[in-house]
C-alpha cells in the first residue's frame, strides 16, 4: 500500500480532482469496472450505462435520435438531467459531447456508426 497510494494520488491529481479525495477516485473506478463487466457479458449499452450512471454523478448521456434502439431512453428515464437529445446531428452530438468532457463530465455518445461517418 505504501507504493499505490502515492500512485494513486498523482493520478487522482491528474484527473482534476482533490489529492485527498481516494474515494471518489474509488468510486470513479467501480464505475468503469462495473460498465465494462456489463458490456463484456451481453448487458444492453443503454441498461449497463443506466446502472454506472447510479456510481458515477458526473456520467452524462448524448443521443442521436437513436435512444430506442441504443436503449439509452433507460438512462434518459433514470437521469432525465443528465441526458441530452440531439436529434439527427450526429456531429454536433460530438461536439456537445466534447463541451461535456472538457466541464469535468463523463460523456457517453450513442448512435448509429453509419450515421456518425457520413460526410
Amino acid at each position: 500500500m505504501g507504493v499505490l497510494l502515492p500512485r494513486a494520488k498523482t493520478v487522482l491529481a491528474c484527473l482534476g480532482g482533490e489529492v485527498g479525495g481516494l474515494a471518489q477516485l474509488r468510486r470513479r473506478l467501480h464505475a468503469l469496472k462495473l460498465l465494462e463487466r456489463l458490456l463484456l457479458h451481453g448487458s444492453k449499452p443503454g441498461n449497463a450505462l443506466a446502472r454506472v450512471g447510479e456510481a458515477d454523478p458526473r456520467i452524462v448521456a448524448v443521443d442521436g435520435d437513436t435512444k430506442n434502439s441504443t436503449f439509452s431512453d433507460r438512462f434518459a428515464k433514470k437521469f432525465p438531467a443528465r441526458f441530452t437529445e440531439c436529434f439527427i446531428a450526429e456531429q454536433n452530438m460530438v461536439g456537445v459531447a466534447t463541451g461535456l468532457g472538457a466541464r469535468g463530465k463523463v460523456p457517453f455518445a450513442s448512435t448509429f456508426a453509419c450515421f456518425l461517418a457520413r460526410g
